[in-house]
């Protein structure tokens, strides 16, 4: 055990007065670079040694598990020695809850639950396979996908499947009333597998906190609570914090920044942050000293976010120095955009690690371009937060099947479009080809189309001669890859099903990358070509050395680097042209430029995937100096004829 904290000496004076509030709620505004992870752990230190909190009373609730580990690691370092306190994210500490009190509530899902199944919570592709079999048991015409992503949204925002169907009725949506159908079978199917999922564990928390002893027992046994990064918390996340610290007089400290606040769109309900102060009485600490970021750095992102007009008056103060200025530059087309970006990566790699310097990007479809030209370079990458442009799920469909195009040998290609679109051939039909092929020593696609293979259904035999046909074809069409593309569309129909498959923005989302594939396929017209460009770009199990970071603005929340470039900051992309909430958007670029540590460079383009695009509003609204440029016009043949030369103003 260390000796006696000197906290005053150890902390700001703004995160000295968060740190010891003795008494009551309080609520941290914690700006980029303010030293919030730092506040919540000195606060929970001060809380044990001089108020007297037993560790074991104390609740810290993160965003993230990796948060929640750094946490005890900190607070073990400050203290010097192992503190049992309960740090963990929401949905774990409901986990927990429910074990122990799930007997109070023994009805429906809750009731025949069995948390000590190594199965216990369905996610990934069991939950998928739960809601086909819901779906076929509702025998409604939806796809699976666009029932459970319904229902996760509805469950997050609060809303029960009794509301959920009489609002369905109420405006006719046919499609949202099948899904009410399907999530009655899903549930009926929890109760037999007896398993619930990650959105169940907050409903259902939120339902056995209503009975009055079980309650009682944990407000007891958390009678400290810390919430960090509040301004993300859903509906239902923060009906649990309620129950748990009632208002107005609760131990409750809230962390958080709604200029942060960049998930909207997924239900955070940023505005209880900025309420908490009326609803709980609370006093309010604000961190304003950045100790993060250059002065010209927290210069540009303060200038850009006081244009919003809902937040809170809070102006960041650099505690280093001026710096280098930020960069812009406005380039012709999306190519010289990632080769200027990488020119400038290889130059700060003269000082810095690869891993100290990242690109953010607004799409995802933006990392293509940059990852053809790190690996061009030889300068190692990694992708954070998403796989690698040719490892998303579209772009890998498509290229299974233009791989079996050019090479119909390729097994790994044939098993993953056997059942791309839906065919009904699972992994049976798989075994059964494999099989086959192994015993014959001959190419699956050879295979199927062999008298002597034993299917396990004859539909299996139709379905997939209906796909060696549709292969045949493919090696026989005379055109350019994006010829190919386009026919392989066309025949599959793939798109619609995709469609069927997402949510309405997801499909957006990944269209987007079936549209800088073609880009790429213009690229490289020969098929042959293009195959071998792409396996390039795919990521190989094996790459595991730290390389510079290609990740989402959204991605990157929480994280830091010396050096970093937005690209992408182009009017339609960063602000996006679907957005419903400009103030949002800015508060993405706020953050973007907020995770620069040194150096910022903040990039565009005037032509991306043969269409014009003029520098985001977001540039000169930071006061930024934006270089002229000249006004790209698109052509039918795809190339640009840049017509007119504007000087930014």
């Amino acid at each position: 055990m260390v000796g006696k904290l000197d906290f005053e000496a150890s902390l700001s004076e703004a995160q000295f007065r968060a740190v010891t509030h003795a008494k009551g709620p309080l609520r941290v505004v914690g700006g980029p670079g303010g030293g919030k992870t730092r506040v919540l752990t000195y606060r929970i230190a001060w809380l044990i040694r001089e108020a007297g909190i037993a560790p074991e009373h104390i609740l810290a609730l993160t965003f993230t598990k990796k948060a929640a580990g750094e946490m005890k690691s900190r607070l073990a370092s400050l203290l010097g020695e192992e503190i049992a306190i309960g740090a963990a994210t929401i949905h774990s500490w409901a986990y927990r809850f429910l074990c122990i009190h799930r007997g109070k509530h023994a009805e429906g899902i809750l009731g025949t639950w069995n948390p000590n199944s190594k199965n216990a919570i369905l996610a990934d592709a069991r939950q998928y396979f739960a809601w086909q079999k819901s779906v076929q048991a509702a025998k409604v015409d939806i796809a699976p996908a666009f029932a459970l992503h319904t229902v996760s949204r509805a469950k997050n925002n609060g809303v029960s499947r009794e509301a959920l169907r009489a609002e369905a009725e109420r405006s006719s949506d046919h499609k949202l009333v099948r899904a009410c159908d399907a999530w009655v079978e899903y549930e009926r199917w929890q109760e037999r597998m007896k398993v619930i999922d990650f959105d169940d564990l907050l409903i259902l928390a939120n339902e056995l906190l209503t009975c009055k002893d079980t309650i009682e027992r944990v407000r007891d046994q958390h009678r400290v609570i810390l919430l960090d990064e509040s301004q993300d918390t859903n509906l239902v996340q923060w009906g649990v914090v309620r129950k748990l610290a009632p208002p107005p007089k609760s131990e409750l400290t809230v962390v958080g920044d709604y200029d942060q606040s960049i998930y909207g769109w997924r239900g955070a309900a940023a505005e209880s942050f900025l309420e908490f102060v009326q609803d709980y009485k609370a006093e309010t600490v604000t961190l304003e000293t950045n100790y993060r970021s250059t002065r010209s750095i927290v210069t540009t992102a303060n200038t850009l976010i006081t244009r919003n007009g809902s937040r809170e008056d809070k102006v960041l103060e650099a505690a280093g120095d001026e710096g280098v200025t930020p960069i812009v530059r406005v380039e012709p087309d999306a190519g010289v955009e990632a080769s200027r970006g990488v020119e400038q990566v290889r130059r700060w790699l003269a000082e810095y690690q690869p891993g100290e310097v990242a690109v953010l990007v607004r799409a995802w479809w933006l990392t293509r371009g940059f990852e053809e030209r790190l690996l061009k370079d030889r300068i190692p990458y990694q992708v954070v937060g998403g796989p690698a442009f040719f490892g998303r799920r579209e772009i890998a469909d498509l290229l299974a099947y233009v791989t079996l195009s050019v090479d119909a040998t390729k097994d790994a290609a044939l098993k993953r479009v056997l059942n791309v679109p839906n065919r009904f051939l699972g992994a049976a039909a798989w075994r059964a080809i494999e099989r086959h092929a192994l015993k014959r020593d001959m190419p699956g696609l050879a295979a199927i189309s062999d008298p002597g293979l034993r299917w396990p259904k004859q539909y299996m035999r139709d379905k997939a001669m209906d796909l060696y046909v549709l292969v045949q074809k493919l090696r026989r069409f005379e055109g350019t890859t994006a010829e190919l593309l386009e026919h392989i569309l066309e025949r599959t129909r793939y798109l619609a099903w995709l469609k069927e498959e997402c949510e309405p923005e997801e499909f957006r989302n990944r269209k987007e990358n079936i549209d800088e594939m073609f880009e790429a396929a213009e690229e490289h017209p020969e098929p042959a070509d293009f195959v071998f460009y792409a396996e390039q770009l795919v990521p190989k199990k094996d790459d595991a050395e730290e390389g510079v970071v290609l990740t989402s603005i959204h991605g990157a929340k929480g994280l830091e680097f010396p050096c970093v470039i937005v690209a992408g900051c182009a009017e339609g992309i960063l602000p996006h042209e679907r957005c419903e909430d400009v103030e949002e958007e800015r508060r993405l670029a706020y953050v973007a430029i907020t995770r620069a540590e040194k150096e910022l460079m903040l990039t565009s383009a005037t032509l991306y995937r043969n269409r014009g695009y003029t520098p985001s509003r977001f540039l000169q609204e930071a006061d930024l100096e934006v270089p002229e440029y000249e006004i790209a016009t698109p052509d039918s043949g795809g190339e640009a004829a840049s017509a007119t030369t504007v000087a930014a103003t």
